[in-house]
């Protein structure tokens, strides 16, 4: 229900809004935005978009409702928290390039793509607040990944169960958005097992890049992302260490370009098969909830070499 609505009986009709039922309303809203921002320029010193706010005061059940038919045809992501409606990015190639990326590596193997679904921005509705207090958002990561036959809880009202594993690409919103964010993904209210983050910069003036790659999972036991990896052209800058530091992780929980391990620092990811440039994604998560488990064939890990992602992105010759 609407905020600011007086609460009616059972047998009276609620009114939707007129701004829910003008298709061009939200048109032209997120048409406004994209020419207001979609040629800004994120900087590791200039972190401000914590979404674009497009509709205010919508109650969550009518956003469900109308949400497919008030985007028509955008090709856009658009968020449900506590009653409003965000935009946190405009398509991008460094957020495409990411998102294809990360879901087909991780199904490049025959036996995991057979076994598996790809979703790109299939809307996932969840609680995260309480039973007592619930607080409803409608999340549409890039891309998310669903293993067939997993049981459990459904995802949204077209009854796919939750991911095992949601891909979020930062292009143009902040770190601690994308960070905010996988956490929620992860809360007791779902099953998602495993977040993917990638956070990327505009090139610098020598026309380097940073980027970094956020892991999270919900089986460890420290203090989320588990791993933090800078893969890009450029070393992390300070703005970006200090903003990581306020997770309160631990030291080796972070690695990568620009960070110093025991005092002395790591190697730039510029080859292939670097140990410290590979993530590894565990089957037993991607498969979690499926009867009989990760099936025979698939490996334990599978292996994201993060070197591969930065020459992609370094192809893009503007960003």
């Amino acid at each position: 229900m609407l905020k600011n609505k007086t609460q009616v009986t059972s047998s009276t009709i609620v009114k939707v809004p007129l701004k829910l039922k003008n298709v061009r309303t939200w048109r032209t809203k997120i048409n406004q935005l994209r020419l207001q921002h979609e040629n800004e320029v994120r900087t590791e010193e200039n972190e401000t978009n914590n979404g674009f706010i497009v509709e205010t005061d919508i109650g969550f059940e009518e956003f469900i409702k109308n949400v497919d038919r008030l985007l028509e045809d955008n090709k856009v992501r658009v968020f449900c928290i506590n009653g409003n409606v965000l935009i946190y990015e405009f398509v991008s190639s460094p957020q495409e390039v990411t998102s294809n990326w990360i879901s087909r590596r991780i199904t490049n193997n025959q036996l995991v793509d057979d076994a598996c679904t790809i979703y790109s921005s299939t809307r996932i509705n969840f609680n995260i607040g309480t039973t007592a207090a619930p607080n409803n958002v409608s999340y549409p990561p890039d891309q998310s990944i669903i293993p067939e036959n997993r049981g459990g809880p459904e995802a949204n009202a077209n009854g796919i169960p939750f991911p095992t594993l949601v891909i979020e690409v930062g292009y143009a919103q902040t770190l601690q958005s994308l960070h905010t964010k996988a956490l929620q993904y992860l809360n007791p209210n779902t099953n998602i097992q495993m977040v993917i983050s990638v956070s990327i910069w505009s090139r610098r003036n020598n026309n380097t890049f940073q980027a970094l790659m956020l892991f999270y999972r919900r089986g460890f036991p420290g203090t989320n992302p588990e791993q933090i990896i800078s893969f890009g052209t450029a070393p992390l800058h300070l703005d970006t260490r200090n903003k990581i530091n306020g997770w309160t992780l631990n030291a080796n929980q972070i690695s990568g370009f620009g960070i110093t391990v025991n005092g002395n620092p790591t190697p730039a990811c510029n080859q292939a098969g670097m140990a410290q440039y590979t993530l590894q994604i565990p089957s037993s998560d991607l498969f979690n909830g499926v009867p009989g488990g990760v099936h025979i064939g698939i490996p334990v890990n599978i292996p994201l070499d993060l070197f591969d992602l930065q020459t992609r992105l370094n192809n893009i010759p503007h960003f």
